[in-house]
């Protein structure tokens, strides 16, 4: 709908990857914070990040539309930021509090509420966005942008993102509450109340000697995987418009049925994560995404003739990403001890997300520079999709090898 924005792959790419930059510092930060001052206290601040982020997004303003995106992107780096946060505070918690629980289960408690969560959490959205643009702009498409850059009749947009970012205040506030009245687990504090709460050069040694070769592996299977996901999942309302040709509402509503069936994905990999060991169950992860992705390249042309055929296959391809997923949430909480838990947790995290950084960077740039005559849209796009599509099964089959060994 803004076509400045809509036309220019930097302002894409920096719109798609401000929470991500902002996820990468609060992943580093918060480890520390985790570690040091508590698991509960992290997560309070968390929230608190949330709820400024948010509020800066929803009045996000400017005197031209390029900068209102600005001061968006702006706030959504802050959000980015106690985004980033929720991993290292809230996964180490969850693996701590099952010490309690059972250890036997751990992997299907992580997976159910920690993956499962955000799934349900990230469709939530799409269900408000689906009502939102019906209201204000049932029957907008994305490709209809004027060039002269005036905005579309009939469309109301600010209607749409404004109420999102602003509804996205209300489970912050209540998990907020929720957090001033919890607990820190108990295995973190019986460790607290055995050491003190700041590195010495004893604690640096067996950080570097014994726990960067496993960074490598955490660091390796996390890079690989955010590039996948977080470069299909910005831009895939715009890869779907592209092959269906779809307005934004028929585009809202296949992305919620497509959340909707995702929700297996964590369920199944619950069942099986601990019976068959984190190991086999990436690697069957890894093999499978590779295998299905070489088959999506092969016959992609033909599926963008057949919408439903589209949207079905490429939801059932990728119901099954959690069981590379659930590992690799769940080792870099299980290999490190409690003290620096969180910390390398949250560098093993961190740096696993520039790989979403650098795959939703280049996307764009990739695509146009892969389309026959530079034009995303029409045949040459999908075109460029489908050379894309090839170049992401080679980056899987790779996963696959680094999970072997």
């Amino acid at each position: 709908v803004y076509y400045t924005v809509y036309s220019s792959s930097f302002l894409q790419s920096a719109l798609s990857t401000s929470v991500l930059y902002g996820v990468l510092f609060g992943l580093i930060g918060f480890g520390f914070i985790a570690d040091f001052i508590g698991r509960k206290a992290g997560l309070i601040a968390c929230s608190c990040i949330v709820i400024l982020g948010s509020i800066l997004s929803t009045a996000a303003n400017g005197k031209t539309t390029d900068g209102m995106f600005w001061m968006i992107i702006v706030g959504r780096a802050v959000v980015g930021l106690g985004m980033g946060g929720e991993y290292t505070c809230n996964v180490p918690n969850i693996v701590e509090d099952s010490e309690e629980v059972s250890t036997k289960t751990r992997g299907r408690r992580v997976s159910l509420l920690v993956m499962l969560m955000e799934v349900i959490g990230n469709n939530t959205p799409t269900l408000i966005q689906l009502i939102l643009i019906a209201a204000a702009c049932r029957h907008v498409y994305i490709t209809s942008s004027s060039s002269t850059g005036v905005s579309l009749p009939n469309c109301r947009p600010q209607v749409v993102w404004r109420i999102s970012y602003g509804l996205g205040l209300i489970p912050c506030i209540i998990v907020l509450f929720l957090r001033v009245r919890m607990r820190d687990s108990k295995m973190y504090r019986k460790d607290e109340n055995l050491r003190r709460k700041s590195y010495d050069l004893l604690d640096l040694f067996v950080i570097f000697r014994h726990f960067i070769p496993r960074m490598i592996g955490t660091i390796f299977m996390w890079f690989l995987i955010d590039w996948i996901n977080y470069s299909q999942g910005t831009f895939g309302g715009v890869i779907l418009s592209s092959v269906i040709g779809a307005s934004l509402f028929k585009t809202a509503w296949i992305g919620l049925a497509q959340g909707v069936g995702l929700t297996l994905g964590p369920v199944t990999a619950a069942l099986v994560v601990d019976r068959l060991g984190r190991r086999k169950t990436e690697v069957l992860g890894w093999a499978w995404l590779a295998s299905t992705q070489l088959i999506t390249a092969g016959v992609y042309l033909m599926l963008a003739k057949h919408a439903v055929g589209y949207v079905i296959w490429t939801t059932f391809v990728f119901i099954f990403q959690y069981f590379v997923f659930i590992p690799v949430y769940l080792v870099p909480a299980e290999v490190y001890p409690t003290r620096v838990r969180a910390t390398l947790y949250g560098w093993s995290s961190a740096l696993g997300k520039v790989g979403g950084i650098v795959g939703t960077t280049v996307f764009p740039y990739m695509w146009s520079a892969l389309s026959p005559d530079g034009n995303e849209s029409g045949h040459s796009g999908l075109l460029g999709l489908r050379k894309i599509q090839w170049i992401y099964a080679g980056i899987e089959y790779f996963g696959l090898i680094v999970a072997l060994l």
